[in-house]
């Protein structure tokens, strides 16, 4: 995503930005990442909805869950600022995770010792 937002920017047509506050899709794989995007969005705006309506319910005690904080402060937390909260929320989660992973992996292909030990822990 960071590449194909990098490709949209620095093409010319983009640079009026300021001026028209939208950001023109390049290639037709920038198109397929926006789509992507507003599928991941309107995914969220559906589960808001069922939230909001009460078909979904919480299952954290007491509704202390990030959306029901969220929901319960329609004033401050509108569904754009929930929906843009929610993504960051878990993109930045499964960021985290791969790196986490990436570097169990690679220490474990440099020290074939502790693999050991772990696999001989999980039997």
């Amino acid at each position: 995503m960071c590449f194909t937002f990098y490709t949209n920017v620095t093409n010319p047509i983009n640079w009026l930005y300021p001026y028209t506050e939208k950001v023109f899709q390049i290639s037709s794989e920038t198109k397929h990442v926006k789509e992507n995007c507003l599928h991941a969005r309107n995914w969220i705006s559906d589960y808001i909805e069922k939230r909001r309506a009460g078909k979904r319910k919480s299952s954290v005690a007491a509704d202390t869950d990030i959306l029901s904080l969220m929901l319960a402060r329609p004033d401050v937390f509108t569904d754009e600022v929930i929906i843009d909260e929610l993504l960051g929320f878990f993109g930045a989660a499964t960021e985290t995770t791969h790196n986490v992973m990436k570097t169990i992996v690679t220490y474990f292909t440099k020290a074939p010792e502790s693999l050991a030990k772990v696999r001989s822990e999980f039997d």
